[in-house]
């Protein structure tokens, strides 16, 4: 019986996610975003990165966002964002189970000094019983890429 329960916890809890981006984030008001991959699996439960980062930057730049392909070279100005998604994960057995966090940020700068980082959207999201995380990953993507097009939190980021 416990083990049934937990199963239906874990099934009622791994597609549950939370998406927020702030209004105000628009392709009008970024002058450049990067789109960062952080692998924190284990056992080839992520074998699809590098179609993720395809995947979401060309998203972006059908959404009309101007998308900085490769390494990140430094911060650029008040407009730069990056996007990161990082997914953790670990195999048991046959089945991958984890959590993906997908966060929009700025660095803020106060003349030479770096003061901190400004978020601006987030998800988080808990997977469990995959075969491995390809799927989810893109699907949590695509989520949070939903936002990003129709923003709806009401921070206003540039005043």
């Amino acid at each position: 019986m416990k083990k049934l329960l937990l199963t239906a916890i874990m099934i009622i809890f791994s597609n549950q996610a939370l998406a927020w981006v702030s209004k105000d984030f628009t392709p009008k008001n970024i002058s450049l975003i990067n789109v960062v991959m952080s692998d924190a699996t284990s056992n080839e439960c992520w074998t699809n990165i590098n179609e993720s980062l395809k995947y979401t930057e060309d998203q972006l730049e059908l959404a009309g966002f101007k998308v900085s392909k490769g390494k990140m070279q430094g911060y650029i100005n008040n407009k730069h964002f990056v996007l990161q998604i990082t997914v953790n994960g670990s195999r048991y057995g046959d089945l991958c189970f984890g959590s993906i966090s997908t966060e929009i940020y700025k660095t803020t700068r106060d003349n030479a000094m770096i003061v901190g980082n400004l978020m601006v959207g987030q998800e988080g999201k808990v997977f469990a019983g995959y075969e491995d995380a390809n799927k989810v990953t893109i699907e949590a993507i695509s989520t949070f890429l939903d936002q990003v097009r129709i923003p709806s939190w009401g921070l206003n980021i540039y005043k």
